[in-house]
């Protein structure tokens, strides 16, 4: 059987989402931070600094952002170099078979798409920042129920987590 490649996560890039948003917390933090240092505030800004809680809140906002933004920075580097270890080396699980008990993820979101393939169940959302595959149907994903596919997987937890997906060649061309 001939498989096209739909997804490959050791070509895919580094979701950068959440290290972009902590780091504009920290940037924020940062000013304010700085603001309530500076001695002559602008007029709008001393309703917000002229007590020494709100002080104690920008320097708080600011190591807190800092913080967090280490800690995703770390697990984002940590997933996107662990699931390409996994591919490189080969050490992950394949499944070969039909995607079958298809859910499908809401346009709007709040919801995960789900589906099993030989009784392996895969679960995920485009709103989950993760280092695997989190495309679904409802936005333009490649697979579909009735597929005949071949996933590449890693277990993370109690959930598996696709690597690499490949769709059977004749399928793909017909869709």
């Amino acid at each position: 059987m001939s498989y096209e490649l739909v997804f490959d996560a050791a070509h895919s890039p580094i979701q950068f989402k959440g290290i972009a948003l902590g780091t504009a917390f920290t940037v924020l933090g940062a000013l304010l931070w700085w603001k309530q240092r500076s001695p002559g505030l602008p007029a709008w800004t001393r309703f917000f600094f002229r007590t020494a809680s709100s002080r104690v809140f920008g320097r708080t906002f600011f190591f807190f952002s800092l913080f967090w933004t280490v800690l995703v920075t770390a697990s984002t580097l940590n997933g996107y170099f662990r699931v390409r270890g996994a591919l490189a080396s080969g050490n992950t699980l394949v499944t070969e078979g039909v995607v079958a008990d298809f859910v499908p993820m809401p346009y709007t979101g709040h919801g995960s798409e789900r589906f099993t393939v030989s009784d392996v169940p895969f679960s995920f959302s485009d709103y989950v920042i993760t280092p695997g595959f989190n495309q679904t149907v409802s936005h333009g994903g490649p697979l579909k129920p009735g597929l005949q596919v071949r996933l590449h997987y890693i277990q993370e937890g109690r959930s598996n987590l696709i690597l690499r997906a490949e769709v059977q060649r004749e399928q793909r061309r017909e869709q």
